[in-house]
């Protein structure tokens, strides 16, 4: 009876064993599975395209269905600070069917949107951008004003992120002034405080501005107490202006 009882015993162990191991197997199949699965469902990345007007700017996409819905990935990737709006498609009949993303970029951190749509037309891929700008590049000149000032901006970055705004200024004439810009249409234009300046005739100079507006829709400058001073104007001589 000890004999039948031990070999009882010995069995009921293997037997406890094997399906301790099944169920290892088991816990160990679901996530390779899903993983397979999951690599059948994504395909690889395209190859990166290039726009030859934004040279620091490149895209890839991916596209697959999930369900009814077909998912479009695109990644962009920009080498300097940027901003801009993007769109997918597959359909080359409607290239903005699905919307546009606005997306605000760092120097080689790809940032992934990501698009849904139902539309069954794919007849390849297609991708747009508008309102993309550079922000460490310099915006148009506005146009020379009645008294003889123009100005334009860029934003740049300290080493610690903080993000600042330079405005360029040219004069036709010896000045000073006092001056501020905004980024924001509702801040108040003294949001990034006043400059008092001095500005010399025909020689662009650019002024710093801490950055401590609430938003990015466009830019905005304003000077106050400007007065002529008698100076180097274009033939370098000293004159008195006699033209105002």
């Amino acid at each position: 009876m000890k004999k039948i009882s031990l070999i009882t015993g010995l069995l009921f162990m293997v037997s406890m064993a094997n399906a301790q191991i099944n169920r290892d197997r088991m816990q160990l199949n679901i996530p390779t599975n899903a993983q397979v699965t999951m690599h059948k469902i994504i395909p690889d990345w395209s190859g990166y395209m290039t726009d030859p007007g934004q040279p620091t700017l490149k895209v890839r996409e991916r596209h697959y269905q999930l369900g009814n819905t077909q998912v479009l990935d695109l990644e962009v990737t920009s080498t300097k600070h940027a901003v801009g709006n993007f769109t997918t498609s597959t359909c080359n009949e409607n290239r903005t069917l699905n919307g546009w993303q606005y997306v605000s970029l760092s120097p080689n951190n790809p940032q992934i949107l990501k698009f849904e749509t139902t539309n069954t037309c794919n007849n390849g891929w297609w991708w747009q951008i508008k309102d993309y700008r550079v922000l460490t590049q310099w915006t148009d000149w506005t146009q020379f004003d009645a008294n003889g000032l123009k100005a334009r901006m860029c934003y740049s970055f300290e080493t610690n992120g903080q993000k600042v705004v330079y405005l360029q200024l040219e004069s036709k004439h010896r000045a000073t002034l006092e001056c501020a810009i905004k980024t924001c249409q509702t801040d108040d234009i003294a949001r990034n405080g006043w400059r008092k300046i001095s500005i010399e005739a025909n020689k662009p100079t650019s002024y710093k501005f801490f950055y401590n507006n609430s938003c990015d829709d466009g830019w905005w400058w304003e000077y106050r107490n400007r007065k002529r001073q008698p100076g180097l104007l274009e033939n370098d001589m000293e004159l008195i202006p006699v033209d105002e």
